[in-house]
């Protein structure tokens, strides 16, 4: 169990109730929000049309719908070609890998900590296939 992970246990088997535990951690566990809604969200923030963030995310416009509208979920590289499309900063990547309930990028793997890197730094869809392929590394499209 991670270090971040036994901290969560302590605190919840530490709370006097479970609301103030959901309360005092909302932004480290499973808020409850559906990924379509977060999703619609975000893309409402970005002032982008959907076909714009399909075209961005490099998603066939068809799946690009079922993702938005819950009918299907996403695969991992694809929901990082979502946070692409939208922008996404590091943090809110993270919590879309947690919502899509997908591995969360992780530093200490190679291609993990390109992505981040790419991320953290503003890079596009193109510019981080770019950087992944550089370093011998497979694209996130397809």
């Amino acid at each position: 169990m991670g270090s971040t992970t036994k901290r969560l246990c302590d605190a919840l088997l530490n709370a006097d109730n479970i609301d103030s535990y959901f309360d005092n951690n909302a932004d480290r566990i499973d808020i409850g929000v559906d990924l379509s809604e977060f999703l619609e969200e975000k893309l409402k923030e970005s002032g982008l049309t959907r076909a714009e963030l399909f075209a961005r995310s490099s998603i066939n416009p068809s799946y690009g719908y079922q993702l938005l509208s819950g009918l299907r979920s996403p695969a991992r590289d694809t929901a990082v070609q979502l946070a692409l499309g939208l922008s996404l900063g590091v943090d809110d990547t993270q919590k879309l890998l947690r919502m899509a309930k997908l591995g969360a990028l992780y530093p200490r793997d190679r291609r993990d900590s390109i992505i981040l890197f790419a991320i953290s730094n503003g890079f596009t869809l193109p510019q981080t296939n770019e950087l992944l392929f550089s370093h011998s590394m497979n694209g996130l499209s397809k």
